[in-house]
C-alpha cells in the first residue's frame, strides 16, 4: 500500500482531531491500529463508502470519518445493534457531533443481518458499494463469519475487509481461517488488526 504525503498529513490532522493518545479501556483500539485504520480509509477509493460492524463508542468510526472528511470521500456507516438509548450509543453520537462529523459518520442502530442490508437499500435508498469493510462486532467465530458473509457482497471489487482482534482472540483467527483462501496473507496488518483484499476470500465460505 502506498501512503501519500497528503494522506500522511490527513492522518496527523485526524489524530489530533479525534485524540490519539487515549485510554485503551475507553476506546479498545491501540494507536498503531488507529493509524492503520486511517490509512486504509484514505488509501481505498473514496468513491466507495465505508461500512463498520460494531460501533462501541464511535472512536474507530470517527477516525475513518475524519479521514474521509479531510480527503473529500464518501461517508462511514457504522452498524451496531445496541439500543439508541444505551450509554455506548449515546457516547458515540455525542463524539461524532462534538467532532463535527455528522455528515461523514452515520450510526445504524440495527443488527448486522440481511434485514439491515435490505433496510439500507430500500429505506434510505443506499446503492453504494463499500471500498472498506471493518469487522469489529461480535467476536465469536460464527458471528465474524456471518458478518463477513452478509456484507462481503456489498464490497466493491478491489475493496478491503479488515478484522480487529485477531491473535488476541482465537475465535477471530478461526473465522479468518474459514473466510480467507489458504496461503493468503494480509495486505496490511498490525499485531491485532489485519486487512485483506476482496478477492482473497473463499467463495463459498467453508
Amino acid at each position: 500500500m502506498i501512503v501519500t504525503e497528503r494522506l500522511e498529513q490527513a492522518c496527523r490532522d485526524t489524530a489530533r482531531l479525534v485524540g490519539i493518545g487515549y485510554d485503551y479501556e475507553k476506546n479498545l483500539l491501540w494507536d498503531q491500529e488507529a493509524m492503520l485504520l486511517m490509512e486504509l480509509a484514505g488509501i481505498q477509493s473514496r468513491d466507495g463508502v465505508i461500512v463498520e460492524i460494531g460501533t462501541y463508542r464511535g472512536y474507530s468510526a470517527c477516525l475513518m470519518g475524519g479521514i474521509r472528511q479531510a480527503l473529500g470521500g464518501k461517508p462511514v456507516y457504522t452498524v451496531d445493534q445496541s439500543p439508541m438509548d444505551s450509554e455506548d450509543a449515546k457516547l458515540a453520537r455525542s463524539r461524532i457531533a462534538a467532532l463535527g462529523l455528522q455528515d461523514h459518520v452515520f450510526c445504524i442502530n440495527l443488527p448486522s443481518d440481511p434485514a439491515t442490508v435490505h433496510h439500507l437499500h430500500t429505506t434510505i435508498g443506499w446503492s453504494e458499494r463499500a471500498s472498506l469493510l471493518f469487522i469489529d462486532g461480535d467476536h465469536t467465530e460464527e458471528a465474524v463469519v456471518n458478518d463477513a458473509t452478509i456484507w462481503l457482497p456489498m464490497v466493491a471489487g478491489g475493496g478491503l475487509v479488515a478484522f480487529h482482534d485477531r491473535v488476541r482472540l482465537n475465535t477471530v483467527d478461526a473465522a479468518i481461517g474459514r473466510l480467507i483462501r489458504p496461503d493468503e496473507s494480509p495486505v496490511a496488518a498490525t499485531l491485532y488488526l489485519a486487512a485483506y483484499m476482496r478477492d482473497q476470500f473463499c467463495e463459498p465460505v467453508s
